[in-house]
């Protein structure tokens, strides 16, 4: 059983995740313009000069972004896909219970009561990680590359 003083504890980690996720958006944002105001210059570059571009920088642009935006991607399926099974399991639960013909006893609902908050609880988190998840790799790129682009 789920005691309330756990289920907020949960709650507000959850909605620290967020928060820290927001950041990271930001994060993302601003190392973005960086490695585009870089890279734009690059590519002039090498539309003006084709044989002295830096070749190195510009064959980097397309696979990083395949890896990050994958990782990415394969973070949110997972999370998906671990949220689907748990919604199963709750549905099968009220499945098992409206299967017996008869109204819930008080322990059965007592029970069902406490599988749904910590349903809740579960689902907020996993919310909470899905976006959490998705910009890390994202995130993790951009910011590596301004950092290297702005020296």
């Amino acid at each position: 059983m789920l005691d309330p003083i756990s289920f907020w504890l949960r709650a507000l980690d959850s909605w620290q995740t967020i928060a820290t996720t927001q950041r990271q958006m930001v994060q993302t944002g601003l190392a973005s313009e960086i490695v585009i105001a870089s890279r734009s210059r690059t590519i002039a570059d090498a539309v003006n000069r084709p044989w002295s571009a830096d070749h190195a920088e510009l064959a980097r642009m397309v696979p990083e972004k395949v890896e990050a935006f994958t990782l990415s991607g394969n973070a949110v399926i997972d999370r998906l896909l671990s949220m689907q099974a748990d919604y199963l399991k709750h549905v099968g639960h009220a499945g098992a219970m409206m299967a017996r013909g008869r109204a819930p006893t008080f322990g059965e609902w007592f029970n069902w009561s406490s599988r749904t908050a910590a349903y809740t609880v579960r689902t907020f988190e996993q919310s909470a990680r899905i976006g959490r998840d998705a910009i890390a790799p994202i995130h993790d790129q951009v910011t590596t590359n301004a950092r290297r682009l702005a020296s």
